[in-house]
């Protein structure tokens, strides 16, 4: 999972380091969350999980 989100962002050594630094942050950050939720047992359906996100204020 690691590796398909890091190819899917698309860090590049040419990328400035601002972009390379928030992709970055972005793709470990989506990582870390969903180990948690599979170490959790996964208990939120794609629908609480949808709905959560898009309730949440940060």
């Amino acid at each position: 999972m690691q590796e398909t989100i890091l190819n899917a962002i698309q860090i590049t050594p040419e990328m400035a380091n601002t972009e390379a630094y928030m992709k970055s942050f972005w793709a470990y950050g989506i990582f870390g969350w969903m180990i948690e939720w599979m170490k959790r047992g996964m208990p939120e359906s794609g629908r609480e999980l949808l709905k959560f996100f898009t309730n949440t204020k940060i």
